[in-house]
């Protein structure tokens, strides 16, 4: 090992100081030489090194060989990955574009799948465009989702549209909503988007529990916000009659904003018992600044799985500026679910 690494070894002793000295002795005064071959060949074969010297009291510590990189096979077209696929290939998501991503299950009735409310929020610079002569756009979205272990379970891409923007000296901010349906579980989402004219690239990342609805006591199904600012999107015909209203990936509001939250209340049909729903709303300062609690009687809860829905009024108006927590807390006698999600009045 040592005559081929180019170490040296001290052997058949118990006396270490002699070898020790000879490699501090070595590795103190010494010159460190590389070389680069004339005409490298990528072919994976074994090149042979040798390395003289003209002097007789000179050390050579030198492999005696080395093998060349072999030649990288050429891409298949087919199967070669994308820019979206290398966007959600890092550890980290990738920040050319802002962007946010809010994902919200919801049990289908007959099956124990879910289908999960996607939302997703870009910034694009308006870079090479002038006011006035802006044409729609198109932006092309993928997600995915993996499991726990790092294993891909659904793939989906589709393309947006981006309409004319009246300025195009300030970033555009453009909402998509889409769906993935997924069986009970905790996963990984990663989404990309790239813009065509532009070929801005980014991605954004979320982890999502998925309850199992129809075993579970008492569950809730994620709070989804909603707000009239900005332009509506496109809601995908597979989201219809799923949420009643329009899901934003916001979570930064001004007083004037008028926005609501949604989330439905489900108990176990097996064991029809009375919930206790409270929801709050705390400032940055752990202050209490509202409180709604009710008794939902097990009788009105209704539909496969059976289900209660609620809908609140963020307290926009009478807010100040900072950070807030949303808070929902369903319980039965023996069980208790929450949820919670942050945002922000400015």
């Amino acid at each position: 090992m040592a005559e081929n690494t180019g170490g040296r070894a001290v052997l058949n002793t118990n006396e270490f100081t002699t070898g020790l000295d000879q490699i501090f002795s070595e590795t103190a005064h010494y010159y460190l030489v590389g070389y680069q071959p004339a005409k490298p060949a990528a072919d994976g074969r074994f090149r042979r090194l040798e390395v003289r010297v003209t002097r007789p009291d000179i050390t050579v510590v030198a492999t005696k060989g080395y093998y060349a990189v072999p030649a990288s096979p050429r891409p298949d077209p087919a199967t070669a990955a994308s820019p979206l696929d290398l966007a959600v290939a890092r550890t980290l998501p990738r920040s050319d574009i802002p962007m946010a991503l809010t994902a919200v299950p919801f049990p289908l009735a007959g099956a124990r799948m879910s289908r999960v409310a996607l939302a997703l929020n870009v910034e694009f610079s308006r870079t090479g465009h002038t006011a006035g002569s802006i044409r729609d756009d198109k932006v092309v979205v993928q997600t995915r989702a993996f499991t726990v272990e790092g294993h891909p379970k659904v793939v989906k891409q589709y393309t947006g549209t981006l309409p004319p923007r009246s300025r195009s000296d300030s970033p555009a901010r453009y909402e998509f909503l889409s769906s993935l349906d997924l069986p009970p579980g905790r996963y990984e989402l990663r989404v990309s988007a790239q813009r065509e004219s532009t070929k801005e690239l980014g991605s954004v990342y979320a982890t999502i529990d998925i309850p199992d609805f129809v075993r579970r006591p008492v569950s809730l199904s994620g709070l989804v916000f909603s707000s009239t600012a900005g332009e509506a999107p496109a809601v995908p015909d597979d989201l219809v009659g799923i949420v009643p209203v329009l899901p934003t990936a916001r979570r930064e509001f001004v007083a004037g904003d008028a926005a609501t939250v949604f989330f439905r209340v489900y108990r176990s049909e097996r064991v029809p018992t009375p919930v206790r729903l409270t929801t709050r709303f705390v400032n940055e300062r752990d202050e209490e600044v509202f409180l709604h609690v009710e008794t939902l009687d097990a009788g009105h809860f209704t539909g496969s799985p059976a289900s209660i829905d609620r809908r609140f009024e963020l307290p926009l108006p009478v807010a100040a500026p900072g950070q807030y927590l949303l808070i929902v807390t369903a319980s039965t006698e023996r069980n208790t679910t929450e949820q919670n999600a942050r945002f922000a009045v400015r």
